[in-house]
């Protein structure tokens, strides 16, 4: 271990890998995850799991969702312990079921969207063999049993049934009877405090004053086995962040801060902004004398990017945990442990950031110029001008990178990525600009520049199928095909229409003689530019008509 055990500042560091968005991390993944983690001195690591379990007598639980067997987190439970780590279940007992719904042995078992029935007893023998099969798999004596997010509790079957009644009330109903039968099996509980401490809806109005503030009696009736999670992965204002604590603490039970590792923005992390987040998150938790922290690496949208993306906020989160400078010697422990240097390993991050200079917000532009459909062009309004030759830079950068072994099929990866980015990024653009100036030539280069970019994607599909396998179980990597494989299919019937207004054979190309608007999307206007921008949703970039089903 690089840091000294008696220099850690909480009683409890760990670190939480998302295994239900898209991606099931294969074993060995995280075992070498593990291994990483324990060099940083992590005390526990935790696998979110909503449905990604087996479950005896649960045929349907997690079906041809890359589901984790019994023999396969044994495995790796005995294995993180002998790398001085715990192994701890992060399941969902409340909300966020939503792809056990679709079947019918699972769909009256809910209230209203994903959130299960308070109150039936069906739930609860549901929830009984949940709480049962991770306890004997993980061999553990502490789970995380979620009840996040949980916005329309009280709004469906239990409004019609009961009337309208306090959300926070229905949730101390609900965690009482979980508490009970983690009890019953000698679990301690923690679950996300956020249904507790946040104002998602007015059910919730009785709870708390209008200054904000936690109501003292709503810690009351939280079960002594219950430890809430407080969460938040955005860099708040000095008073915010303060306040926020305050709010969780005064819940009145032990408490673990759980801050974000950005990798849930498609396929480029954003390890600057994890790293200075957690850094001011870590500061204000040690002040306040906040238990324990734990690092969350959630896969939102169809978990693009890699599971090692984040190594290097994991460790300044450690380094910032045992008091230490994110420096170059510890930055030389990094290089010692992981294999490549620490700075190599920030250049994950340059897509979003393809410009030498500071960025202070998250944004996914890279993503963005990745699926913005070349024909609508619902993006067009915030691609610069410049783009290409930004990432044909930034493409050159990762081709000198100093990178280990183990990791030289990521960079592979970021630079097909980047390849790919810079051809593509302004092809629409240009050719609805030369479209509407009825430049005939400007339409022939882009017909070239999309036969270009189509080869570049294919290398991009190889390089990307060799890293999902290297890391993940194949469940998932459908989502994947199906979103590259109509991109790609978009740039060929795009080209091919340009190909055919050129030749005569058609009089319009009918998406160019829509007049561009602004990027108008929920929380942008006409001054929203790429740095603004988190649009980590291919049906929205893909079709101002939305597209059928849930692709990411």
């Amino acid at each position: 271990m690089i840091f000294k055990k008696e220099d850690l500042r909480f009683k409890r560091l760990g670190y939480m890998v998302d295994c239900s968005r898209g991606a099931v991390p294969k074993v060995s993944a995280l075992k070498k995850l593990a291994d990483y983690l324990s060099a940083f001195g992590y005390t526990y690591l935790e696998l979110y799991t909503e449905d990604t379990y087996e479950i005896e007598g649960e045929p349907y639980f997690g079906y041809m969702r890359g589901r984790y067997t019994k023999e396969e987190i044994s495995d790796l439970a005995e294995y993180c312990a002998g790398k001085g780590m715990e192994l701890i279940p992060c399941i969902q007992t409340l909300a966020h079921l939503e792809r056990i719904k679709i079947y019918g042995d699972y769909a009256d078992l809910f209230e209203i969207s994903n959130i299960l029935t308070v109150g039936d007893e069906r739930v609860y023998s549901l929830i009984e063999k949940m709480l049962k099969t991770v306890s004997e798999n993980f061999g553990a004596k502490r789970v995380h049993v979620g009840m996040d997010e949980a916005y329309l509790l009280g709004r469906g079957k239990l409004l019609d049934k009961k009337g309208r009644e306090d959300s926070c009330e229905i949730m101390r109903r609900h965690l009482g009877k979980v508490a009970e039968i983690a009890q019953k099996l000698g679990l301690t509980v923690e679950m996300w405090s956020d249904m507790f401490t946040e104002n998602y809806h007015p059910l919730q109005e009785e709870c708390r004053p209008e200054d904000g503030k936690l109501v003292p009696s709503i810690g009351q009736g939280i079960p002594e086995n219950v430890e809430p999670v407080m969460w938040t992965y955005i860099d708040r204002a000095d008073e915010d962040l303060n306040n926020f604590i305050l709010k969780n603490k005064a819940l009145g039970k032990k408490t673990v801060f759980a801050g974000g590792a950005w990798k849930w923005m498609g396929f480029i992390p954003d390890n600057a902004y994890s790293i200075e987040t957690v850094r001011k998150q870590i500061k204000k938790c040690v002040k306040h004398e906040v238990e324990g922290f734990m690092l969350t690496a959630w896969g939102d949208g169809a978990a693009d990017a890699s599971v090692f993306s984040v190594l290097p906020a994991a460790f300044a989160t450690a380094v910032y945990a045992y008091g230490k400078d994110l420096d170059e010697h510890t930055k030389a422990s990094f290089y010692k442990t992981v294999g490549t240097p620490f700075d190599s390993f920030m250049l994950l991050d340059k897509p979003n950031k393809p410009k030498d200079k500071k960025y202070v917000k998250l944004n996914n532009q890279s993503f963005v110029y990745f699926y913005n459909d070349v024909l609508q062009g619902v993006a067009d309004s915030i691609v610069p001008p410049d783009a290409k030759h930004l990432y044909v830079s930034v493409s050159e950068q990762v081709r000198k990178v100093k990178c280990g072994k183990d990791f030289k099929y990521l960079f592979a990866s970021l630079k097909a990525y980047t390849d790919f980015v810079a051809e593509k990024s302004t092809i629409g653009k240009k050719a609805y600009e030369a479209y509407i100036a009825k430049e005939n030539d400007g339409l022939k280069a882009c017909v070239k520049r999309l036969e270009n970019a189509v080869k570049l994607l294919d290398v991009f599909i190889s390089a990307y199928t060799e890293r999902w396998h290297e890391e993940n179980k194949s469940f998932g990597f459908e989502k994947q095909l199906i979103r590259l494989g109509g991109l790609k299919q978009r740039l060929l019937y795009a080209r091919d229409r340009i190909k055919l207004y050129l030749s005569g054979k058609i009089a319009t190309i009918e998406e160019f003689e829509v007049k561009r608007l602004p990027l108008g999307l929920v929380g942008c206007d006409e001054n929203t530019t790429c740095e603004d921008v988190i649009i980590n949703n291919f049906n929205l970039l893909s079709s101002a008509g939305g597209l059928m089903g849930d692709l990411g």
